[in-house]
């Protein structure tokens, strides 16, 4: 039986006094199932399973003036990975000296703990707010 990990996140950028966003260069490069050449799985920086590694969506919403102008979707089944702390690393990276007005995160280890986190503003990084015991 394989051991999955889900992952499901949000968090809204701000674009305020220089502080500048996320781009897919900073993200890192997705790994899919499908890819042919899955030689750039070993240099991601996104966590990767055995079928392919965390997804996100960048969705611009705003204008040049506007301050909340970025949220990025993140989407994970992660096949033979139970690594919460090297997930709850990558998003603290991502948001590391950018504007980040609010960010939740859940990563559901199967059979083990579903944890839930969200991003602390005064800390600048993810907090677990709670542990949920799978059974």
């Amino acid at each position: 039986m394989s051991q999955w990990t889900h992952v499901n996140a949000s968090i809204r950028y701000d674009k305020f006094a220089g502080m500048g966003q996320p781009t897919k260069e900073n993200l890192g490069q997705m790994c899919n199932f499908e890819d042919k050449d899955i030689s750039h799985w070993d240099t991601s920086n996104i966590p990767c399973g055995s079928e392919g590694s965390i997804k996100y969506t960048i969705i611009k919403t705003g204008g040049e003036n506007i301050v909340a102008s970025m949220v990025v979707n993140f989407t994970g089944d992660l096949r033979d990975y139970e690594d919460t702390d090297e997930i709850i690393t990558y998003f603290n990276s991502i948001t590391k000296d950018k504007m980040v007005r609010s960010g939740i995160l859940e990563i559901d280890v199967e059979y083990k703990d579903t944890l839930i986190l969200r991003y602390d503003y005064d800390k600048k990084s993810f907090t677990t707010v709670a542990t949920i015991k799978n059974q």
